[in-house]
């Protein structure tokens, strides 16, 4: 399959916001973030199919976090603000489905 008959039926799973996408392909075009990898796949497509550009408003795998990193990472700092450490270790607990 090629990269663009990938896409095609990572998109059919459900609506795919352009982090999720992209982070597919990430082992593909260094140098790209998963958001704009997934972008240019989601308007190649549609250059493809000769259909109207639409971009994703839902996500059914991270729904919507990808786009609030900034933000989880602003409550991270809040949380540690009054220590002092050296070093240190982030962990998630990642859903099954992920």
């Amino acid at each position: 399959m090629t990269v663009l008959e990938d896409a095609e039926a990572a998109l059919e799973t459900g609506p795919l916001c352009d982090s999720c996408l992209g982070r597919l392909f990430a082992e593909r075009s260094f140098g790209l973030a998963n958001a704009e990898r997934g972008r240019a796949l989601r308007v190649t497509l549609a250059l493809e199919a000769d259909e109207p550009f639409e971009p994703s408003e839902d996500c059914w795998v991270c729904e919507l976090e990808s786009d609030r990193v900034d933000w989880w990472a602003e409550q991270a700092a809040t949380a540690v603000r009054g220590y002092e450490f050296g070093t240190y270790q982030v962990g998630t607990k990642v859903p099954p489905l992920f």
